[in-house]
């Protein structure tokens, strides 16, 4: 099973609508680490903040990230540093200006 026939059938499960609002949350939740005067976060992050902020486990976030990154709403830095959850070397992510100013 290739990763395009993953995308495809997690697509057809969850439909545009449900993609979209998932793709939202990620991109809340950098924007949200951002104004808290986070600069970038890394996907763990993403994870850490949903589950301790909400209580919510968010699934495939590398997914979303992927995509949100894709349609240029998320940056990837190119100057890594350590994950604060994983201890990973990590290039993190970042919304850029003009997306801030759009949505708030």
């Amino acid at each position: 099973m290739t990763t395009l026939h993953t995308s495809a059938e997690s697509l057809r499960s969850i439909g545009n609508k449900g993609m979209a609002a998932k793709q939202k949350e990620v991109f809340d939740i950098v924007l949200i680490l951002q104004r808290r005067g986070q600069v970038d976060v890394s996907g763990k992050e993403i994870s850490k903040f949903a589950w301790d902020e909400y209580g919510k486990h968010l699934d495939q976030v590398s997914s979303r990230v992927c995509e949100l990154l894709a349609a240029k709403r998320l940056i990837r830095s190119e100057v890594s540093r350590l994950c604060t959850v994983s201890k990973k070397s990590v290039h993190p992510l970042f919304v850029p200006a003009t997306q801030d100013r759009m949505f708030y």
